[in-house]
């Protein structure tokens, strides 16, 4: 490939991730994770197409792929907007054994949401516990909604927690259990934080650069906020 093709596409890489050509690797990742908020099809007001483009973006201005396959998929979004052409589906997910969690991790969950707020109401760093999706921290002044995963649907290394309730307005935490996978005869608990917009239900799919602090060993991971 000519070099004038690869600065064309690390520029509509970085345009399509909405920053500038001197962005840093943080900021990079940082727009990949609100437009994967944001957009995500499970999500209501979602859009498969920008969801892709802005994954295969990422994808390429992280080394996880190169040139040709960069533009070859940017040149099959562009037939896909033609009118007339197929675009493709989402494939539903297939149904997984259903795992409920017992009362004294459901209550170990909630102890840990509490020791959190303590943490924060203190102004204290973000403790280890806590993995925080998003563009800012959150202030010991914001309103907080917190939830517990009640259970999880397993398939293979495919994990998605089942959260009663729906998500609100502002910061929502959900602590979940994350040693599933990795050792499960050890409990270790993990809090994830993050900014919502609307309420209702949603399904939030965890980034694969966190995925390894939310449940390590999985290969997807999600938080299904399911309603009462």
């Amino acid at each position: 490939m000519e070099p004038i093709e690869k600065v064309q596409a690390r520029a509509a890489a970085l345009k399509s991730l909405g920053v500038g050509p001197q962005a840093t690797p943080e900021e990079i990742r940082t727009a990949w994770r609100r437009l994967a908020f944001t957009s995500h099809p499970d999500r209501k007001g979602g859009d498969l197409d920008s969801f892709v483009v802005a994954r295969s973006a990422y994808e390429y201005l992280c080394g996880g792929m190169d040139e040709d396959g960069y533009l070859a998929g940017v040149e099959a979004q562009a037939h896909d907007a033609v009118p007339g052409t197929q675009k493709p589906k989402a494939r539903p997910r297939a149904a997984g054994r259903v795992q409920t969690f017992p009362e004294e991790m459901i209550a170990a969950c909630a102890d840990l949401l509490s020791e959190t707020s303590r943490d924060n109401e203190r102004g204290e760093e973000t403790p280890d516990h806590v993995v925080f999706l998003g563009v800012r921290k959150p202030s010991s002044a914001e309103v907080v909604h917190d939830h517990i995963a009640h259970s999880v649907i397993r398939k293979g290394r495919e994990l998605t927690f089942q959260v009663p309730g729906e998500l609100s307005p502002g910061l929502n935490r959900v602590a979940l259990p994350t040693s599933l996978l990795d050792d499960p005869r050890k409990t270790r608990l993990r809090v994830v934080a993050f900014h919502f917009e609307e309420s209702g239900s949603y399904r939030m799919e965890i980034p694969e650069d966190v995925i390894a602090d939310v449940a390590p060993g999985a290969r997807m991971t999600s938080i299904d906020f399911v309603g009462e």
